[in-house]
């Protein structure tokens, strides 16, 4: 049985099993679209296994968990909650998700957006919640704007990321 971690009307956290690399692999990890503006490039199968081995939640809140769909489990991409000290502050918090292109412009990621910022506020007192999205992304940034995200910062480079714009929760 699968830890999930959040829940929401349609979708599902839950902790990756070796069953889902090869979904996700070919979902986001393989996809060039998807890929592009996240870390400017694709992965193998392989590599995609160790960066899944390396950086999914092994049960804790805080990390990359893979999103499925609640009515048939099928994997429609990867989120996860962070701490995350932008500009040094304590008690912040990001959230964020990549979600395959089949996945694209059913609301998925303003359903996911919503019940990752109400479980960082149920889980974290008095908490600041952060999100960041490549520039050119406009639909990532339309989704923050639309869930109550508000531009703080333009274009700025964070580690292991690139250019990034960052909004925080009004």
């Amino acid at each position: 049985m699968r830890k999930t971690i959040l829940k929401t009307k349609r979708l599902k956290l839950t902790i990756a099993q070796e069953s889902d690399i090869e979904p996700l692999y070919k979902g986001c990890f393989s996809d060039w679209e998807v890929m592009k503006l996240l870390l400017g490039r694709t992965f193998t199968l392989e590599e995609t296994r160790e960066y899944v081995k390396k950086h999914f939640s092994k049960g804790q809140l805080l990390d990359f968990t893979v999103v499925l769909n609640r009515e048939n489990d099928e994997v429609l991409g990867y989120g996860g909650m962070f701490s995350f000290p932008y500009n040094s502050q304590e008690n912040e918090y990001e959230f964020g998700y990549i979600l395959k292109q089949e996945a694209w412009g059913k609301g998925y990621a303003t359903e996911l957006s919503l019940g990752q910022i109400k479980k960082l506020q149920e889980s974290f007192e008095g908490v600041s919640i952060v999100a960041s999205a490549h520039p050119l992304n406009l639909a990532s940034k339309r989704v923050l704007e639309k869930v109550g995200m508000e531009l703080v910062e333009s274009s700025v480079e964070l580690p292991n990321r690139g250019l990034r714009d960052v909004y925080r929760l009004k």
